[in-house]
């Protein structure tokens, strides 16, 4: 039977190790992000849902050998991915690190200022302007070496115009006379902004890297100004004129920065979930544990699966749910093999830490939405000291 490698394996001290697949796929993030907790956790015989995001230590009941599968929710797909017996589908996740799963929805846009100079830096497309402060868009349809003035909010205006011709030589001289190649120019030079930003398109050439009409790219790169500008190009009706749109976005939104909060991979948002864990017999199970933060990990749509974690403790399911319209939630029984509405177990007790905690729940909610983290952790989070006199 192949060793199974479990995926949150060690803390070092400015920063988590993840190992997020059977073949061991490294990837460091800050743990600002994370949860790390210590896991015990009685299994039954049969089904259990569990966080199992962490090692086994050498004091656990429940071996290797005492664990026949292990399923997790993958929300992207909708459907189980299996982890142990080690499977292809899983390993795949190892290559979808792009905004964690390749599609940036809107709370991730929203909370990981960074993504975009990551993973869409030069180039945008229509959803994900949609989910971006557009501060400004102007679209103008110019001829050959026709002058026209943009107006931006925040960003410095532009005086531009277009033709072949370059520095370094026209289109043609260049090489691209099987191409269709456009010089956009500004006319204020001693600005330095836009001079020479060549667009190209040769859709028949079987090259996507040479076919930029209708794409979204960066036009400036100055990072002075409180914003950014993209430009659109695209044929005009004629066949003497271009059009181009442009686009004035926050450059909070694409901006880069070291300070940012990382960006979790596919398979770490996957394992910060409970998973299907078929016990063959009942006992203890001690794991090292790790799970996104409630505030960095909104739920989708639809139903989510959630694992108990520290921020729980003390709290009700109302006040955690707060934020959220949750049509139905449940856990479930693992004695009885059986679910178990939550709310008629939470909606007045508190979660407590050595009993729920590395406990899996499943929610349906209306919308996207997060689940309201408490601060600091533990049981004290309504202790505080007394107000300065008035």
């Amino acid at each position: 039977m192949k060793k199974l490698i479990l995926p949150i394996a060690l803390i070092l001290i400015i920063g988590v190790t993840l190992f997020v697949s059977a073949r061991m796929t490294f990837i460091y993030e800050d743990d600002g992000i994370y949860n790390l907790y210590n896991n015990e956790i009685i299994l039954e015989k049969g089904w259990n849902l569990i966080n199992f995001g962490g090692e086994l230590k050498s004091d656990s009941e429940i071996k290797q050998g005492d664990i026949k599968a292990i399923f997790y929710y993958n929300p992207s797909t909708k459907q189980y991915v299996r982890y142990y017996p080690e499977s292809d589908e899983w390993n795949n996740l190892a290559n979808q690190n792009s905004c964690g799963d390749q599609s940036c929805n809107p709370e991730e846009r929203e909370n990981y200022a960074n993504w975009c100079y990551k993973d869409c830096k030069s180039e945008l497309n229509e959803d994900i302007i949609s989910n971006l402060n557009v501060i400004s868009k102007k679209t103008v349809t110019l001829k050959k070496d026709v002058k026209e003035n943009i107006d931006f909010i925040k960003y410095y205006d532009l005086q531009v115009y277009w033709n072949k011709n370059s520095p370094s030589g026209t289109c043609d001289e260049r090489g691209y006379s099987n191409i269709d190649c456009v010089m956009l120019h500004n006319d204020i030079t001693s600005m330095n902004l836009l001079n020479d930003k060549e667009i190209i398109n040769s859709p028949n050439d079987g090259n996507p890297n040479n076919d930029y009409f209708g794409k979204i790219i960066l036009m400036s790169s100055y990072t002075d100004k409180e914003s950014l500008v993209y430009i659109k190009a695209d044929y005009g009706s004629n066949s003497d004129e271009y059009t181009f749109t442009f686009y004035e976005i926050e450059d909070n939104k694409v901006k880069s920065g070291s300070n940012e909060l990382p960006i979790p991979s596919v398979q770490a948002k996957i394992i910060s979930q409970p998973a299907w864990v078929y016990s063959d017999k009942r006992g203890l199970l001690k794991t090292e544990s790790a799970s996104i933060k409630l505030s960095q990990n909104p739920l989708q749509t639809g139903w989510n699966f959630v694992t108990i974690t520290p921020e729980f403790d003390g709290r009700t399911w109302n006040q955690i749910k707060e934020d959220c319209n949750v049509i139905s939630a449940y856990v479930y029984d693992a004695e009885s093999q059986k679910w178990v509405d939550l709310q008629s177990i939470y909606s007045s007790g508190t979660f407590e830490e050595a009993a729920e905690q590395g406990q899996g729940i499943v929610a349906k909610v209306s919308s996207s939405c997060y689940l309201k983290a408490s601060i600091g952790g533990g049981t004290n989070n309504d202790v505080n000291p007394p107000n300065v006199p008035n």
